[in-house]
């Protein structure tokens, strides 16, 4: 399951996603990369402190408008031991929709 949520916070947003076992937050070479339906892709590296406990948060800055009339496939999570693939079930809501709810 992709435990992850959005945040604002000085007119920047933010994805925060869960440790999910993966590994530690903020290490060297952690990102996120989001597939879309048009076959792009998009990659965030994770600027966390780095932090290898249970509930480490990983950090990832996004521009809004990289997501404006996109619509998400897959979601690629890479932590310092591991990365894990999760597919879209086709969300009720646009990523871009759930950035705007948190304005």
């Amino acid at each position: 399951m992709f435990d992850g949520h959005f945040a604002k916070y000085d007119n920047r947003t933010y994805i925060r996603v869960a440790n999910s076992g993966l590994g530690c937050t903020g290490a060297a070479g952690n990102y996120i990369q989001f597939k879309f339906n048009d076959g792009t892709l998009l990659k965030y590296n994770d600027i966390a402190e780095i932090d290898c406990g249970t509930y480490g948060l990983s950090s990832f800055l996004i521009n809004e408008d990289d997501f404006k009339n996109k619509t998400i496939d897959m979601i690629r999570l890479n932590k310092s031991k591991y990365s894990m693939d999760f597919v879209n079930k086709k969300s009720k809501y646009t990523v871009h929709q759930m950035i705007k709810a948190v304005q």
